[in-house]
């Protein structure tokens, strides 16, 4: 079977990472290992589930790429599931009213509150305009005052794209999550490269003693 010119690519990307790696164990250079290690990692985190050619001969190597394709595994079960969120949130957003059918249900209430999606419209009569005072979701009162379609599509925009109206408690702030998802693979990189070792040069020393010459 004839070679595509990507596969041939990609067997020459392997062979240079593995010729890089047994030369930094030859020169014992912690830093060249460190940069060939992470090419291997990155090598099986784009392609998980193909054979790594050159590239399995040794212990250091075969962990890294097991390492490399978990990682990979875990950051394609991630995407399914912000895909899958986005479906729900896209199937609820389709449910919600409409702003003149809010505008409606909340006349119909009277002269009672009328909750909806975690906040409570009152009923309200101020010297120019009668309408509803917003309480968000934390309890916090006032925070919007509507009056028209217009202020009832705007409620709605803020719910669909979840941002909160008025003041959050700040215990009540979601942690920022795009640090971990920016460096997930090379957090995880370091973490396979320092598991089961008491530091990374004793990691390193072990690989110098199994590789051997490199044949040039």
């Amino acid at each position: 079977m004839e070679l595509t010119d990507a596969q041939i690519d990609f067997d020459k990307r392997c062979l240079s990472t593995r010729v890089a790696f047994g030369l930094a164990c030859i020169a014992q250079d912690e830093c060249a290992i460190s940069e060939a290690l992470e090419n291997v990692f990155h090598l099986a985190f784009k392609h998980p589930g193909v054979e790594l050619p050159f590239l399995s001969d040794q212990p250091l190597l075969t962990s890294v790429i097991v390492d490399g394709v978990r990682s990979a595994q875990d950051e394609a079960k991630r995407e399914r599931e912000k895909q899958d969120q986005a479906l729900q949130h896209a199937a609820w957003a389709a449910e919600l009213p409409s702003a003149a059918q809010l505008l409606a249900a909340a006349r119909a209430a009277g002269n009672n509150h009328y909750p909806f999606e975690g906040y409570t419209l009152w009923p309200e009569n101020r010297s120019k305009a009668f309408g509803w005072s917003l309480t968000n979701a934390y309890g916090v009162d006032n925070v919007a005052f509507l009056t028209t379609e217009r202020d009832f599509q705007g409620l709605l925009e803020r719910i669909k794209s979840g941002n909160e109206i008025g003041p959050v408690p700040p215990y009540c702030v979601e942690p920022d999550d795009d640090y971990e998802d920016e460096y997930r693979a090379v957090d995880a990189f370091w973490e396979s490269i320092t598991r089961g070792t008491e530091s990374v040069m004793a990691a390193i020393m072990n690989v110098v003693e199994e590789c051997g010459p490199v044949s040039k």
